[in-house]
């Protein structure tokens, strides 16, 4: 199995395998993120808040219009971007 596995993988690795799996590590997204103006709580758009049904990759602007801060309370209206 374990010589099947290298039989079947070319090595030394091609340089295009490496400039992929490179590329795949460095990727930036385009996801933002919004600090409460409050308390500090992040809002990442990447990572949503499951706990509170907000699906990882909700975008800030297609929150519910009732979203509050999970730590303060307060509405959207109180985030700004972060840098």
């Amino acid at each position: 199995t374990l010589w099947y596995a290298a039989a079947t993988k070319p090595w030394p690795p091609t340089p295009t395998a490496i400039f992929t799996a490179y590329g795949n590590l460095t990727r930036r997204t385009d996801k933002m993120k919004y600090v409460c103006d409050v308390c500090g709580w992040v809002y990442d758009e990447e990572l949503g808040v499951p706990d509170d049904g907000i699906a990882p990759g909700t975008k800030f602007e297609d929150l519910p219009d009732d979203f509050a801060c999970p730590l303060c309370g307060v509405g959207k209206e109180q985030f700004s971007k972060a840098d």
